[in-house]
Protein backbone atom coordinates (compact mmCIF):
# COMPACT_ATOMS: atom_id res chain seq x y z
CA UNK A 1 0.00 0.00 0.00
CA UNK A 2 1.68 2.90 -1.27
CA UNK A 3 1.65 6.09 1.31
CA UNK A 4 1.07 9.34 -0.33
CA UNK A 5 2.25 13.08 0.50
CA UNK A 6 2.53 16.11 -1.64
CA UNK A 7 5.03 18.82 -1.56
CA UNK A 8 6.67 21.34 -4.25
CA UNK A 9 10.04 22.58 -4.07
CA UNK A 10 11.74 25.44 -1.67
CA UNK A 11 14.83 25.99 -3.72
CA UNK A 12 13.67 26.76 -6.72
CA UNK A 13 10.05 28.43 -5.83
CA UNK A 14 9.42 30.50 -9.63
CA UNK A 15 7.43 33.20 -8.86
CA UNK A 16 7.05 35.55 -12.14
CA UNK A 17 6.08 39.34 -12.12
CA UNK A 18 3.48 40.19 -14.52
CA UNK A 19 0.80 42.64 -14.78
CA UNK A 20 -2.44 41.00 -15.45
CA UNK A 21 -4.24 42.64 -18.32
CA UNK A 22 -7.68 41.69 -18.43
CA UNK A 23 -8.62 38.93 -20.78
CA UNK A 24 -10.96 39.46 -23.75
CA UNK A 25 -13.14 37.54 -24.73
CA UNK A 26 -15.90 37.74 -27.95
CA UNK A 27 -19.34 36.82 -27.70
CA UNK A 28 -22.27 36.59 -29.69
CA UNK A 29 -22.91 35.54 -33.58
CA UNK A 30 -23.65 33.19 -35.70
CA UNK A 31 -22.12 29.87 -36.52
CA UNK A 32 -19.35 29.65 -38.40
CA UNK A 33 -19.92 33.52 -39.54
CA UNK A 34 -17.81 35.93 -39.79
CA UNK A 35 -18.25 38.79 -36.96
CA UNK A 36 -16.33 41.07 -34.93
CA UNK A 37 -18.05 41.77 -31.67
CA UNK A 38 -17.24 43.95 -28.37
CA UNK A 39 -14.98 41.96 -26.32
CA UNK A 40 -16.28 40.57 -22.55
CA UNK A 41 -13.56 42.20 -20.90
CA UNK A 42 -13.11 39.16 -17.97
CA UNK A 43 -11.54 40.84 -14.70
CA UNK A 44 -10.13 38.81 -11.58
CA UNK A 45 -13.66 40.05 -9.76
CA UNK A 46 -15.63 39.35 -12.50
CA UNK A 47 -14.34 35.77 -12.75
CA UNK A 48 -15.33 35.14 -8.92
CA UNK A 49 -18.23 36.56 -9.60
CA UNK A 50 -18.44 34.31 -12.15
CA UNK A 51 -17.87 30.92 -10.29
CA UNK A 52 -18.77 32.39 -6.43
CA UNK A 53 -15.79 31.37 -5.65
CA UNK A 54 -17.09 27.58 -5.47
CA UNK A 55 -16.45 24.53 -7.27
CA UNK A 56 -17.56 23.91 -10.74
CA UNK A 57 -20.29 21.61 -10.66
CA UNK A 58 -20.76 18.62 -13.09
CA UNK A 59 -23.11 20.21 -15.27
CA UNK A 60 -20.28 23.27 -15.99
CA UNK A 61 -17.80 19.90 -16.50
CA UNK A 62 -19.96 18.57 -18.76
CA UNK A 63 -20.43 22.06 -20.83
CA UNK A 64 -16.28 22.08 -21.19
CA UNK A 65 -16.50 18.55 -22.32
CA UNK A 66 -19.26 19.75 -25.43
CA UNK A 67 -16.38 22.82 -26.04
CA UNK A 68 -13.21 20.56 -25.75
CA UNK A 69 -14.71 17.93 -28.30
CA UNK A 70 -15.35 20.80 -31.01
CA UNK A 71 -11.73 22.06 -29.95
CA UNK A 72 -10.56 18.12 -30.93
CA UNK A 73 -11.64 18.44 -33.89
CA UNK A 74 -10.38 21.80 -34.95
CA UNK A 75 -7.02 21.09 -33.57
CA UNK A 76 -6.86 18.14 -35.99
CA UNK A 77 -6.53 20.58 -38.88
CA UNK A 78 -4.09 22.56 -37.13
CA UNK A 79 -6.69 25.38 -35.40
CA UNK A 80 -5.29 25.23 -31.98
CA UNK A 81 -2.79 27.48 -29.96
CA UNK A 82 -0.61 24.43 -29.01
CA UNK A 83 -0.22 22.12 -32.15
CA UNK A 84 2.29 18.66 -31.85
CA UNK A 85 5.21 19.36 -34.69
CA UNK A 86 3.72 17.03 -36.82
CA UNK A 87 0.57 18.99 -37.38
CA UNK A 88 0.30 22.03 -40.16
CA UNK A 89 -1.04 24.90 -38.61
CA UNK A 90 -3.16 27.04 -41.10
CA UNK A 91 -1.67 30.80 -42.15
CA UNK A 92 -3.93 33.56 -40.36
CA UNK A 93 -4.06 31.74 -37.18
CA UNK A 94 -4.39 34.50 -34.42
CA UNK A 95 -6.01 32.54 -31.18
CA UNK A 96 -8.75 30.45 -29.98
CA UNK A 97 -10.17 31.10 -26.69
CA UNK A 98 -13.53 29.63 -24.85
CA UNK A 99 -16.59 30.80 -22.92
CA UNK A 100 -17.77 28.22 -21.33
CA UNK A 101 -21.07 29.22 -19.95
CA UNK A 102 -21.79 30.57 -22.74
CA UNK A 103 -20.60 27.28 -24.80
CA UNK A 104 -18.90 29.84 -27.18
CA UNK A 105 -15.44 29.17 -28.85
CA UNK A 106 -13.87 32.36 -30.26
CA UNK A 107 -11.57 31.84 -33.21
CA UNK A 108 -9.16 34.89 -33.68
CA UNK A 109 -8.20 34.80 -37.70
CA UNK A 110 -6.44 36.77 -40.35
CA UNK A 111 -6.79 36.87 -43.80
CA UNK A 112 -8.98 34.29 -45.28
CA UNK A 113 -10.79 31.74 -43.10
CA UNK A 114 -10.42 28.23 -43.44
CA UNK A 115 -14.06 26.49 -45.02
CA UNK A 116 -13.37 23.95 -42.18
CA UNK A 117 -14.28 25.79 -39.37
CA UNK A 118 -17.81 26.45 -41.29
CA UNK A 119 -18.03 22.84 -41.57
CA UNK A 120 -17.41 21.71 -38.08
CA UNK A 121 -19.34 24.89 -36.73
CA UNK A 122 -22.19 23.28 -38.50
CA UNK A 123 -21.69 19.87 -37.42
CA UNK A 124 -21.82 20.88 -33.83
CA UNK A 125 -24.88 23.39 -33.31
CA UNK A 126 -25.11 22.74 -29.07
CA UNK A 127 -21.43 25.29 -29.66
CA UNK A 128 -21.40 28.35 -30.46
CA UNK A 129 -17.88 28.95 -32.90
CA UNK A 130 -17.19 32.59 -33.68
CA UNK A 131 -14.60 33.93 -35.92
CA UNK A 132 -13.56 37.12 -35.26
CA UNK A 133 -10.55 39.70 -37.64
CA UNK A 134 -7.18 39.13 -35.95
CA UNK A 135 -5.01 42.21 -36.38
CA UNK A 136 -1.75 40.11 -35.86
CA UNK A 137 -1.16 36.08 -36.15
CA UNK A 138 0.04 34.32 -33.51
CA UNK A 139 3.20 33.57 -35.05
CA UNK A 140 3.50 37.26 -35.72
CA UNK A 141 2.66 38.29 -31.93
CA UNK A 142 5.24 35.80 -30.77
CA UNK A 143 7.70 36.73 -32.85
CA UNK A 144 7.23 40.01 -32.00
CA UNK A 145 7.55 39.40 -27.95
CA UNK A 146 10.68 36.95 -27.97
CA UNK A 147 12.50 39.92 -30.07
CA UNK A 148 11.79 42.33 -27.25
CA UNK A 149 12.96 39.95 -24.90
CA UNK A 150 16.13 39.22 -26.78
CA UNK A 151 16.90 42.89 -27.97
CA UNK A 152 15.29 45.39 -25.29
CA UNK A 153 18.52 44.62 -22.83
CA UNK A 154 21.20 45.83 -25.33
CA UNK A 155 19.29 49.03 -25.78
CA UNK A 156 19.02 50.08 -22.45
CA UNK A 157 22.70 49.52 -21.73
CA UNK A 158 21.68 46.26 -20.08
CA UNK A 159 20.31 47.91 -17.19
CA UNK A 160 17.20 45.66 -16.99
CA UNK A 161 15.22 43.32 -18.56
CA UNK A 162 11.95 42.00 -19.35
CA UNK A 163 10.61 39.31 -17.15
CA UNK A 164 6.93 38.78 -18.75
CA UNK A 165 5.68 39.36 -22.71
CA UNK A 166 2.09 38.19 -23.34
CA UNK A 167 -0.67 38.21 -26.18
CA UNK A 168 -3.47 40.94 -25.39
CA UNK A 169 -6.42 38.54 -25.41
CA UNK A 170 -8.05 40.11 -28.33
CA UNK A 171 -4.81 39.78 -30.35
CA UNK A 172 -4.10 42.98 -31.08
CA UNK A 173 -0.61 43.47 -29.05
CA UNK A 174 1.35 42.44 -26.25
CA UNK A 175 1.58 43.79 -22.61
CA UNK A 176 4.99 43.70 -21.45
CA UNK A 177 6.75 43.66 -17.77
CA UNK A 178 10.07 46.11 -17.73
CA UNK A 179 11.88 45.31 -14.50
CA UNK A 180 15.18 47.95 -13.48
CA UNK A 181 16.38 49.48 -10.88
CA UNK A 182 17.15 53.29 -12.61
CA UNK A 183 14.99 55.90 -12.35
CA UNK A 184 15.55 57.17 -15.63
CA UNK A 185 13.93 53.88 -17.23
CA UNK A 186 10.65 55.21 -17.20
CA UNK A 187 7.92 53.62 -19.37
CA UNK A 188 8.42 56.90 -21.88
CA UNK A 189 12.21 56.08 -22.16
CA UNK A 190 11.65 51.91 -22.48
CA UNK A 191 8.51 52.49 -24.82
CA UNK A 192 10.38 54.58 -27.29
CA UNK A 193 13.42 51.82 -27.41
CA UNK A 194 10.32 48.96 -27.52
CA UNK A 195 9.03 50.71 -30.98
CA UNK A 196 13.01 50.54 -32.27
CA UNK A 197 12.67 46.97 -32.37
CA UNK A 198 8.81 46.01 -33.05
CA UNK A 199 5.65 48.02 -35.01
CA UNK A 200 3.48 45.85 -32.73
CA UNK A 201 1.70 47.76 -29.57
CA UNK A 202 2.70 47.32 -26.19
CA UNK A 203 1.09 47.65 -23.13
CA UNK A 204 4.25 48.07 -20.56
CA UNK A 205 4.26 48.00 -16.65
CA UNK A 206 7.72 48.52 -14.89
CA UNK A 207 8.67 46.99 -11.72
CA UNK A 208 11.32 47.32 -9.09
CA UNK A 209 13.89 45.41 -10.15
CA UNK A 210 14.95 44.87 -6.21
CA UNK A 211 11.11 44.44 -5.26
CA UNK A 212 11.38 40.60 -4.11
CA UNK A 213 7.32 40.65 -3.80
CA UNK A 214 7.86 40.73 -7.86
CA UNK A 215 9.61 38.08 -9.01
CA UNK A 216 10.19 34.79 -6.58
CA UNK A 217 11.28 31.20 -8.21
CA UNK A 218 8.72 28.59 -6.78
CA UNK A 219 10.75 25.46 -5.32
CA UNK A 220 10.09 24.19 -2.37
CA UNK A 221 5.10 13.57 -0.73
CA UNK A 222 2.71 14.46 -1.20
CA UNK A 223 5.27 13.22 1.04
CA UNK A 224 5.90 9.79 1.60
CA UNK A 225 5.83 8.66 -2.59
CA UNK A 226 7.70 5.85 -3.23
CA UNK A 227 7.96 3.35 -6.85
CA UNK A 228 6.28 3.37 -8.85
CA UNK A 229 6.20 7.60 -8.76
CA UNK A 230 3.24 9.50 -9.71
CA UNK A 231 2.55 13.35 -10.24
CA UNK A 232 2.15 15.61 -8.12
CA UNK A 233 5.29 13.90 -5.41
CA UNK A 234 7.22 16.13 -3.46
CA UNK A 235 10.91 15.65 -4.51
CA UNK A 236 14.27 16.57 -2.68
CA UNK A 237 17.16 17.30 -5.29
CA UNK A 238 21.05 17.32 -4.35
CA UNK A 239 23.93 18.32 -6.96
CA UNK A 240 25.62 21.41 -5.45
CA UNK A 241 25.26 23.77 -2.81
CA UNK A 242 23.13 25.72 -5.15
CA UNK A 243 20.56 22.52 -5.35
CA UNK A 244 21.20 21.15 -1.57
CA UNK A 245 18.14 19.46 -0.82
CA UNK A 246 15.45 21.91 -2.40
CA UNK A 247 12.25 20.66 -2.97
CA UNK A 248 10.17 20.43 -6.21
CA UNK A 249 7.04 18.56 -7.18
CA UNK A 250 7.14 15.78 -9.30
CA UNK A 251 5.20 16.24 -13.04
CA UNK A 252 3.85 13.05 -15.45
CA UNK A 253 5.39 10.14 -16.31
CA UNK A 254 6.56 9.94 -19.88
CA UNK A 255 7.79 7.65 -21.97
CA UNK A 256 10.92 8.32 -24.86
CA UNK A 257 9.44 8.14 -28.21
CA UNK A 258 13.14 7.07 -29.22
CA UNK A 259 14.64 5.20 -26.28
CA UNK A 260 11.27 3.92 -25.30
CA UNK A 261 12.35 4.44 -21.04
CA UNK A 262 10.38 5.58 -18.98
CA UNK A 263 11.02 9.14 -16.98
CA UNK A 264 9.31 11.27 -14.24
CA UNK A 265 9.06 15.29 -15.31
CA UNK A 266 9.79 18.24 -13.32
CA UNK A 267 10.52 21.85 -13.76
CA UNK A 268 14.23 22.66 -15.03
CA UNK A 269 14.72 25.50 -12.89
CA UNK A 270 14.41 23.31 -9.99
CA UNK A 271 17.93 21.77 -11.26
CA UNK A 272 19.26 25.27 -12.16
CA UNK A 273 22.24 26.31 -10.01
CA UNK A 274 25.08 28.66 -10.37
CA UNK A 275 28.24 26.74 -11.21
CA UNK A 276 26.78 24.70 -14.00
CA UNK A 277 26.69 21.04 -12.08
CA UNK A 278 25.93 18.85 -14.99
CA UNK A 279 23.91 15.95 -13.10
CA UNK A 280 22.44 14.86 -9.49
CA UNK A 281 20.43 12.74 -7.40
CA UNK A 282 16.31 12.99 -6.63
CA UNK A 283 15.04 11.45 -3.72
CA UNK A 284 11.30 11.29 -2.81
CA UNK A 285 10.20 13.11 0.78
CA UNK A 286 10.02 10.29 2.59
CA UNK A 287 13.99 9.65 1.44
CA UNK A 288 13.15 6.78 -1.53
CA UNK A 289 16.04 7.02 -3.94
CA UNK A 290 14.03 7.85 -7.00
CA UNK A 291 17.03 8.45 -9.99
CA UNK A 292 18.90 11.21 -11.38
CA UNK A 293 18.84 14.22 -13.27
CA UNK A 294 21.60 15.47 -15.86
CA UNK A 295 21.68 19.30 -17.87
CA UNK A 296 22.09 18.25 -21.18
CA UNK A 297 20.14 18.58 -24.43
CA UNK A 298 18.54 15.21 -24.04
CA UNK A 299 17.13 15.50 -20.80
CA UNK A 300 16.10 19.49 -20.46
CA UNK A 301 14.12 21.88 -22.29
CA UNK A 302 15.39 24.72 -21.01
CA UNK A 303 12.64 27.64 -23.10
CA UNK A 304 9.96 25.00 -21.56
CA UNK A 305 11.06 24.95 -18.23
CA UNK A 306 10.54 20.57 -18.20
CA UNK A 307 13.16 18.12 -17.00
CA UNK A 308 13.49 14.81 -17.26
CA UNK A 309 14.62 12.40 -14.13
CA UNK A 310 15.96 9.24 -14.94
CA UNK A 311 14.90 6.47 -13.75
CA UNK A 312 17.14 4.15 -10.84
CA UNK A 313 17.56 0.81 -10.22
CA UNK A 314 14.05 -1.07 -9.90
CA UNK A 315 12.47 2.50 -9.82
CA UNK A 316 9.05 2.94 -11.92
CA UNK A 317 6.66 5.54 -12.49
CA UNK A 318 2.93 5.40 -13.39
CA UNK A 319 0.36 7.46 -15.60
CA UNK A 320 -1.32 8.50 -12.49
CA UNK A 321 -1.55 11.81 -10.40
CA UNK A 322 -2.26 12.66 -6.65
CA UNK A 323 -5.17 14.20 -6.24
CA UNK A 324 -6.94 16.69 -3.24
CA UNK A 325 -4.53 18.15 0.19
CA UNK A 326 -1.04 18.00 0.92
CA UNK A 327 -0.95 15.07 2.61
CA UNK A 328 -3.54 12.61 0.07
CA UNK A 329 -3.08 9.15 -0.75
CA UNK A 330 -5.83 9.76 -3.70
CA UNK A 331 -4.78 9.36 -7.15
CA UNK A 332 -6.27 9.12 -10.43
CA UNK A 333 -5.00 8.03 -13.44
CA UNK A 334 -4.08 10.56 -16.22
CA UNK A 335 -5.57 9.87 -19.59
CA UNK A 336 -4.30 11.52 -22.37
CA UNK A 337 -4.11 15.72 -22.98
CA UNK A 338 -5.37 19.25 -24.06
CA UNK A 339 -3.84 22.37 -25.68
CA UNK A 340 -4.90 25.45 -23.60
CA UNK A 341 -7.58 27.86 -23.96
CA UNK A 342 -8.12 31.47 -22.66
CA UNK A 343 -11.25 30.81 -21.09
CA UNK A 344 -10.52 27.30 -19.97
CA UNK A 345 -10.11 26.16 -16.69
CA UNK A 346 -7.55 23.87 -15.08
CA UNK A 347 -6.41 22.50 -11.34
CA UNK A 348 -3.01 22.91 -10.71
CA UNK A 349 -1.69 19.79 -7.97
CA UNK A 350 1.82 20.83 -6.69
CA UNK A 351 3.22 19.06 -3.62
CA UNK A 352 3.66 21.76 -0.91
CA UNK A 353 0.14 23.13 -1.44
CA UNK A 354 -2.08 20.19 -2.74
CA UNK A 355 -4.48 20.34 -5.75
CA UNK A 356 -6.30 23.93 -6.53
CA UNK A 357 -9.43 23.93 -9.14
CA UNK A 358 -11.27 26.57 -10.75
CA UNK A 359 -8.22 28.12 -12.29
CA UNK A 360 -9.19 30.53 -15.01
CA UNK A 361 -6.39 30.67 -18.05
CA UNK A 362 -6.75 34.51 -18.57
CA UNK A 363 -3.21 34.89 -21.09
CA UNK A 364 -1.38 33.35 -23.72
CA UNK A 365 2.35 34.32 -22.40
CA UNK A 366 4.77 34.71 -25.13
CA UNK A 367 7.79 34.46 -22.91
CA UNK A 368 8.28 34.77 -19.56
CA UNK A 369 11.79 34.61 -17.21
CA UNK A 370 11.48 32.34 -13.63
CA UNK A 371 15.70 32.65 -14.38
CA UNK A 372 16.89 36.16 -15.06
CA UNK A 373 18.50 35.95 -18.79
CA UNK A 374 16.73 31.96 -19.35
CA UNK A 375 13.78 32.87 -21.32
CA UNK A 376 10.61 30.57 -20.80
CA UNK A 377 7.69 30.22 -24.03
CA UNK A 378 5.24 28.28 -24.67
CA UNK A 379 3.36 29.36 -21.52
CA UNK A 380 -0.09 30.35 -20.25
CA UNK A 381 -1.43 32.43 -16.77
CA UNK A 382 -3.91 30.97 -14.59
CA UNK A 383 -6.51 33.01 -12.14
CA UNK A 384 -7.61 31.89 -8.86
CA UNK A 385 -11.44 33.48 -8.25
CA UNK A 386 -10.96 33.04 -4.66
CA UNK A 387 -8.08 31.49 -2.59
CA UNK A 388 -4.20 30.78 -3.82
CA UNK A 389 -3.21 28.96 -7.43
CA UNK A 390 0.34 27.75 -6.05
CA UNK A 391 2.55 28.06 -3.02
CA UNK A 392 6.22 27.92 -3.07
CA UNK A 393 7.44 24.54 -3.58
CA UNK A 394 4.77 23.49 -6.41
CA UNK A 395 7.00 23.57 -9.22
CA UNK A 396 6.92 21.03 -11.79
CA UNK A 397 3.97 19.80 -10.45
CA UNK A 398 1.38 19.03 -12.81
CA UNK A 399 -1.63 21.36 -14.82
CA UNK A 400 -4.82 19.07 -15.39
CA UNK A 401 -8.44 18.90 -15.85
CA UNK A 402 -10.79 16.28 -14.25
CA UNK A 403 -12.72 14.55 -17.28
CA UNK A 404 -16.13 14.27 -15.33
CA UNK A 405 -17.14 11.41 -18.47
CA UNK A 406 -14.36 8.64 -16.77
CA UNK A 407 -12.97 10.20 -13.35
CA UNK A 408 -9.52 10.53 -15.40
CA UNK A 409 -7.15 13.65 -15.18
CA UNK A 410 -6.56 15.34 -18.73
CA UNK A 411 -2.62 16.94 -18.66
CA UNK A 412 -2.14 20.52 -19.60
CA UNK A 413 0.88 21.14 -18.16
CA UNK A 414 3.26 22.14 -15.85
CA UNK A 415 3.34 24.38 -12.78
CA UNK A 416 6.33 26.92 -13.57
CA UNK A 417 6.20 30.28 -11.03
CA UNK A 418 3.45 32.66 -9.81
CA UNK A 419 2.16 35.63 -10.76
CA UNK A 420 3.00 38.07 -8.62
CA UNK A 421 2.32 41.71 -9.52
CA UNK A 422 -1.04 42.85 -9.32
CA UNK A 423 -1.64 39.60 -6.78
CA UNK A 424 1.94 39.81 -4.40
CA UNK A 425 3.47 36.19 -3.91
CA UNK A 426 4.20 36.49 -0.20
CA UNK A 427 3.71 34.34 3.48
CA UNK A 428 0.36 36.19 4.19
CA UNK A 429 -1.33 35.05 1.20
CA UNK A 430 -0.96 31.62 2.53
CA UNK A 431 -3.18 31.93 5.48
CA UNK A 432 -5.80 29.25 5.48
CA UNK A 433 -4.34 27.02 3.65
CA UNK A 434 -2.87 23.45 4.49
CA UNK A 435 0.57 23.69 3.24
CA UNK A 436 3.59 20.66 4.15
CA UNK A 437 6.25 23.09 4.21
CA UNK A 438 4.96 26.46 6.14
CA UNK A 439 8.23 28.29 7.41
CA UNK A 440 8.80 31.39 4.82
CA UNK A 441 6.49 29.70 2.28
CA UNK A 442 4.90 32.18 -0.42
CA UNK A 443 1.53 31.49 -1.79
CA UNK A 444 -0.02 33.26 -5.08
CA UNK A 445 -3.75 33.66 -6.73
CA UNK A 446 -1.51 33.45 -10.15
CA UNK A 447 0.18 30.54 -11.74
CA UNK A 448 2.38 30.45 -14.77
CA UNK A 449 2.57 27.16 -16.52
CA UNK A 450 4.05 26.01 -19.72
CA UNK A 451 1.24 24.02 -21.88
CA UNK A 452 2.15 19.82 -22.46
CA UNK A 453 2.21 20.03 -26.16
CA UNK A 454 5.61 22.54 -26.45
CA UNK A 455 7.33 20.75 -24.03
CA UNK A 456 6.74 16.84 -24.90
CA UNK A 457 7.29 17.33 -28.43
CA UNK A 458 10.74 19.19 -27.39
CA UNK A 459 12.03 16.46 -25.36
CA UNK A 460 10.70 13.99 -27.47
CA UNK A 461 8.17 11.63 -25.29
CA UNK A 462 4.92 10.96 -24.83
CA UNK A 463 2.41 10.64 -22.01
CA UNK A 464 2.65 6.95 -20.03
Amino acid sequence: MKSRNTFMGTAAFAVLACLLSAGSLASGGEQGAMNVSSPRVVTPEQLTQLNDGEAIDDSWENSESAIEAVAEQLEAIGIANEVPESVQRPEGFGSVSVDIPAQTITIGWKGEVPQDIARIAGDNPEVTVNVVKAVYTDDELTEAGLKIIDELPELVDNDGYISVVSQRTDGSGLSATFRTTIPELNAKSVSSAIREITDVPVTLSIDDADDSSQVVPMVGGRQNDNSPFYAGAGIRLYGSTDINGGYCSTGFAVKGKSTGKDYMTTAFHCIHDSVGTSTGSVYSESGQSMGTWHRNAANVEKDKDAALITLGASRSVAGRAYWSGVNATISHPVDGYHSNKVGAQVCTGGANSGTHCNLNIIEKVVGFQVIPGETVTGGWLALAPSGIAVAQGDSGGPVYRHNTTNGKRMARGLISGAGTYVFPADTSKCSGNTLHITAGTKCSAAVYFVGIVPWMDELNVNLK
